[in-house]
Order: C-alpha cells, then sequence, then structure tokens
C-alpha cells in the first residue's frame, strides 16, 4: 500500500503460513480436515464426558480413561478450528490495518519491483540519516510511486507504454536515491569529524582548568565519604 503522505510502504499481508503449532498438530492428529468438527465430534465428547461420570461414580478405572479418551479425540477438531478462526482473524486484522488509506501497488519482477526498491532504499536513509533527505525528495518519490500506483489500479502494467511510464519513474528515484545514498555518507562522516573535534576541545579545556566535570564529581563523592574511624 502506498500511503497518503510520504513515507515507507505498508507491505499487505498474504496468506497465513503454518507454524510450530500447526506443524505439531498435524504431526499428533494428522492433515486438517477442511470439514471442521462434525457430529462425531460431538458424540465422542458427549459420550467420553457420560462415561468419565459413570467412572467417577461406579468407580471404575476402565470407563473413567475410555471416557477421557473419548473426550480427547472429541475435541481434537474442535479446538484445531477454533485455532485456525483465530489465526485467520489476526491474519485479517493485519491486513486491514496495512492497507488503511491509501492506494494499492501490485509488486510483481520488472520496472514496479524496481520502484519499490528505491522507495524502500529512500526511506531506509530517511530512518537512518534524516537530515540527508529533505522533504521535497521525500515528496518527490511519494509522487512517483503514488502515479503509478493510481495508472495500475492495482494490477500490473500490461503494455509498452505503460511499463515505460513505470521504468521512467523507477529510474529517476534510483539515481536520486543514488546520490542521497553518497550524501548521507558525507553526512555522517562530517558528524563524525565534528565530533571528534568538539571532544578534543573539551579535552583541552579541561587539561587548562585543571580538572573535568568527572573530577568534580570524584570528589563530591569522596566529601561524602566519613572518614576512617569518624562518628
Amino acid at each position: 500500500m502506498v500511503p497518503e503522505a510520504p513515507g515507507p510502504l505498508r507491505v499487505v499481508p498474504g496468506s497465513r503460513s503454518p507454524d510450530e503449532v500447526d506443524a505439531l498438530l498435524d504431526e499428533l492428529f494428522g492433515p486438517d480436515d477442511e470439514g471442521g468438527p462434525g457430529v462425531a465430534d460431538a458424540v465422542l465428547a458427549t459420550g467420553g464426558g457420560g462415561a468419565v461420570v459413570a467412572g467417577i461414580v461406579v468407580p471404575s478405572t476402565v470407563l473413567l480413561s475410555a471416557g477421557v479418551a473419548a473426550v480427547l479425540l472429541g475435541s481434537v477438531l474442535p479446538a484445531r478450528s477454533l485455532w485456525r478462526r483465530a489465526q485467520r482473524q489476526r491474519l485479517a486484522a493485519r491486513r486491514e490495518e496495512a492497507v488503511g488509506a491509501g492506494l494499492p501497488l501490485r509488486v510483481t519482477p520488472g520496472p514496479v519491483a524496481d520502484l519499490v526498491a528505491a522507495h524502500r532504499a529512500l526511506f531506509a536513509v530517511v530512518a537512518a540519516t534524516p537530515d540527508a533527505v529533505g522533504a521535497e525528495e521525500r515528496a518527490a518519490a511519494h509522487a512517483a510511486i503514488a502515479d503509478v500506483a493510481a495508472v495500475l489500479g492495482g494490477g500490473t502494467p500490461h503494455d509498452d507504454e505503460e511499463r515505460a511510464f513505470v521504468v521512467e519513474r523507477a529510474e529517476a528515484l534510483a539515481a536520486l536515491v543514488a546520490g542521497v545514498e553518497a550524501d548521507a555518507t558525507t553526512v555522517g562522516r562530517d558528524d563524525l569529524e565534528r565530533r571528534r573535534a568538539r571532544l578534543a576541545a573539551r579535552h583541552e579545556v579541561d587539561r587548562i582548568e585543571g580538572a573535568s566535570s568527572a573530577d568534580r564529581l570524584r570528589q563530591l563523592s569522596a566529601d561524602r565519604r566519613p572518614e576512617p574511624g569518624g562518628g
């Protein structure tokens, strides 16, 4: 999703990939039954519950064991169904949050992917060195990718004219990113040199004064310590 204002693109989650819990459930109970829990599961759970109660009342270890086993078997599909439903709801919530307001952009190999890569590279520099990218440059990068999203309408370039439209903006943005990254390196180096100069100046002032702020702190700390043998 291309946001309304200049900023990083938002990735819309796709289909949920199986996780460790899914793998464990499949290993223990076999592949998921897309039909979900049915009458047999209800019968097992209900009958098992009755057997558990009877096993406690009689008492009978056989009935109790059989009842517990039936309840567990009858609960497998309902529990798995609830787990998968909760996962799907979380995925839907993540999709809704990612979509928000903005324009959809389908990323496919070729010029669209190149444009997205350049846009991400620009805002990676923004995150690392904000001063290296001006507001006008951010706005121009946003306008380029928003234009492409608006033209394609969530689809892919289908003819040479649309591809040329995307390529032009991808190449222009890549050129801007190359310049920005070079300037960001210079900005970082210049900032480091200025910090080193300030540090050297501070050391020189401390040498002239004969003490530093750290020396003063250590002296104040020592003044608070009681004298040996004192009250």
